[in-house]
């Protein structure tokens, strides 16, 4: 009995673990903001970004959620999306969290500066 539950723990792990060697995250996620304009930047470098890509970017404006978009392909290895907030202020906090279509979860936060005079 012993025997079968570790034979069955190591099939198991072989067959998740060649899934995870190829997901990843994305490396890096930049956010600009330009007024009430959100600039975001997803780096996310894959060998087929038709079959691997970023599928989902959710903001989140002073940890209140407010834009969930799902996408299904990427054209090289980035992401690019504009959002216009309109209530967005000096002081608010973005946060944009870009997820894997094979699995990871990269963030990025960004606190809206004041306006130059």
């Amino acid at each position: 009995m012993k025997k079968n539950i570790i034979f069955l723990f190591l099939l198991i792990l072989c067959l998740f673990l060649p899934i995870q060697a190829f997901s990843h995250p994305a490396s890096k996620v930049i956010l600009s903001v330009e007024g009430n304009i959100l600039q975001v930047t997803v780096q996310h470098n894959v060998g087929n970004p038709q079959t691997h890509y970023i599928n989902k970017i959710i903001v989140t404006l002073n940890e209140k959620k407010i834009i969930t978009q799902l996408f299904f392909l990427q054209t090289d290895n980035t992401q690019k999306v504009s959002y216009i907030i309109p209530s967005l202020k000096s002081g608010d906090t973005i946060t944009v969290e870009a997820s894997c279509s094979r699995g990871g979860i990269r963030k990025g936060t960004k606190t809206v500066q004041p306006v130059a005079p």
